[in-house]
């Protein structure tokens, strides 16, 4: 019986003070040609906490935690703004007969969104401002929160 008091005591412990998990940005970024990879992560996570900067910017480069920094939630909630804007077959490259619009050595980006039980991923190959935009939009935002530039993925 003690065991199990325990037992619930520590699932309860765990579950209460679990941190806001069930929100965030994350941007990928991996482009194969590059010897060696040049996987980049940066995943914003609002906090519950009511500071200046109250959202976490984390920033993993070739699966290793790099850095982190802080954003305001002004910011944060902009970029949701925008990739909710996005839709699949509107960042798709045009198709035609004629011809072929691709770009070269620009690598594999997605942007996911999830908010409590729900989950948006979008996905291109390569990146252009041109035929990706509010995507675009939305990458460089999220890398200038990291405090990157989006010339480190395009």
């Amino acid at each position: 019986m003690k065991k199990i008091i325990l037992l619930f005591l520590f699932c309860l412990f765990s579950c209460t003070s679990q941190k806001n998990n069930d929100e965030f940005i994350q941007l990928d970024h991996l482009n194969a040609v590059v010897v060696g990879g040049d996987g980049l992560t940066v995943i914003l996570i609002p906090t519950k906490k009511h500071r200046k900067r109250p959202v976490i910017v984390k920033i993993f480069r070739k699966g290793e935690y790099y850095d982190h920094k802080r954003t305001t939630y002004e910011k944060y909630k902009q970029i949701q703004g925008i990739i909710l804007k996005i839709k699949q077959d509107s960042i798709e490259f045009p198709k035609s007969n004629n011809y072929l619009i691709g770009t070269l050595d620009g690598g594999s980006n997605s942007i996911t969104l999830k908010k409590d039980n729900s989950e948006k991923k979008f996905q291109v190959q390569g990146i252009s401002k041109k035929y990706h935009g509010h995507f675009y939009e939305a990458a460089e935002l999220i890398l200038e929160a990291a405090k990157l530039s989006i010339n480190d993925i395009d």
